[in-house]
């Protein structure tokens, strides 16, 4: 409470998505009911195929990374009018 706004990011793997989301709605709508504005970024399809149901497994680093970034760049264009 208290903040203008906030960029909540949220890194879920394939089971933890659907169990999550709900907790972290509820948070989202404690913040916005006191007038801050939230963002919310969780794992794309490509980011959740690319985690597997493993987010420890190492040998998953590299294409992590590189789905990682092509969703930043996705994001960055939404969440620069957020900010802005």
């Amino acid at each position: 409470k208290g903040y203008e706004r906030v960029l909540a990011v949220a890194v879920l793997s394939n089971l933890a998505i659907d169990i999550m989301r709900a907790a972290i709605q509820r948070e989202i709508d404690i913040l916005k009911a006191d007038g801050t504005k939230v963002e919310l970024i969780v794992p794309d399809a490509n980011c959740l195929s690319a985690f597997g149901n493993n987010l420890m497994d190492a040998s998953r680093r590299g294409d992590v990374a590189l789905k990682g970034v092509a969703q930043g760049r996705v994001e960055a264009k939404r969440i620069a009018a957020f900010w802005n």
